[in-house]
Parts: structure tokens; sequence; C-alpha cells
């Protein structure tokens, strides 16, 4: 609702002066900017100051819910939303699958920072409507839990060997690679919620 839209960005707000107040006018600056970028991105893929709104809260929470960098995960969701644009996904489905993909980098004990570069790649295989070489391997470096979700969800892959060999004969499409993703999310909340916070 509006309501609760216009609450979680008072709390982002809120929690960005607390930010501030303990960095000092350098890292008001440096937050403000931040605001400025989140906001800028969302604006390109939101279809109005509401949406924007209930878009940004929901962003926020799932960060917090998934212990991901919120700057990280608005830039994820800005990505793949252009990059699923010719697959149909609603804002809740994008949501859906950026959450299961945190999930996976945490389970696959990947850093938050390699998480956004093996995002970065994948949102790129997805943009370009198959997941190449290079971007393969990069997701394996960075974050193999990604990898391994999808040798899980993907039939005929079952480990990442063959799910290599399959992204070699071009079979790792966009619409693989999503459906494979949206398969995985229940199976992972379990474990995800087993694992223990620092």
């Amino acid at each position: 609702s509006a309501e609760s839209a216009e609450g979680g960005v008072k709390l982002l707000r809120r929690a960005l002066g607390e930010l501030a107040a303990a960095g000092g006018l350098a890292g008001l600056l440096k937050l403000a900017d931040t605001f400025t970028n989140i906001t800028n991105r969302l604006k390109n893929v939101t279809t109005s100051t509401a949406n924007l709104n209930v878009v940004t809260d929901e962003l926020f929470q799932l960060a917090n819910r998934t212990r991901a960098s919120f700057e990280a995960t608005v830039s994820t969701y800005a990505r793949l939303r252009k990059s699923t644009e010719s697959l149909g996904l609603s804002q809740k489905e994008t949501i859906d699958i950026l959450e299961t993909l945190n999930q996976a980098i945490v389970l696959g004990g990947s850093s938050p920072e390699e998480g956004a570069l093996g995002l970065r790649q994948l949102g790129q295989g997805l943009a370009g409507g198959i997941l190449r070489l290079e971007e393969f391997n990069s997701i394996a470096e960075q974050t193999p839990g990604i990898l391994n979700l999808l040798a899980d969800n993907i039939p005929g892959a079952g480990d990442v060997g063959k799910l290599r060999k399959l992204g070699l004969e071009g079979k790792l499409t966009a619409e693989v690679i999503v459906t494979a993703i949206q398969r995985a999310g229940n199976s992972l909340e379990g474990r995800f919620a087993e694992t223990v916070v620092t």
C-alpha cells in the first residue's frame, strides 16, 4: 500500500541519516550520492512515484533479509528488469528471482562483493539472451552458489560440469536460466534460514 511504501522510504531515509551521523559530512555527501543513484536506477524500471516507493521498500527489505548490500540489490534488480523484459516478468517475479539469487550467493559462501560481480555477469548473460563462456567462468569464480542452483534445477545438468557443457552447446538461454531460478526458490529458503548471521 502507499502508506507502507511511504513508511519504507522513511525507514530508509532514517537509516541513511543515522549512517551519515556516524560518518560526518563526507559520509553524508557519499550517502546522498548513493541515494540519488539508487533512485535514478529505479526510476528507469518503475512506472510511477508510488511504484518507485513500493519497489524501494521491497528491495530494502529484501537486502536485509538476504544480508546483501542495498545498493548492489538495487543495481541487480534494475539490470534484471531490463535484461528480462523479453520474458515478460512482473516486478514481483523479478524480486523473487533476486531473493533466490541472493540466498544462493550466501549458501555458496561468496562475499557481498563477489556476489555483486557474479550477478553483474549473470545480468549480462540474461541481457544477451544466452550465458556465454566468459560470463559462466566469472560466475563460477565469484558465485559458485549460483551455478550450483542452476545445475540442480536445469534438466540434464545435475552438476556444474554438465552445466558448463550445456553452456558450450548454447543451451543456457535466458528463459532456461530464469525458469531454473524460479524452480529453485522454495528449496533454498529452508537452507538459507539455517545459516548463521555474521
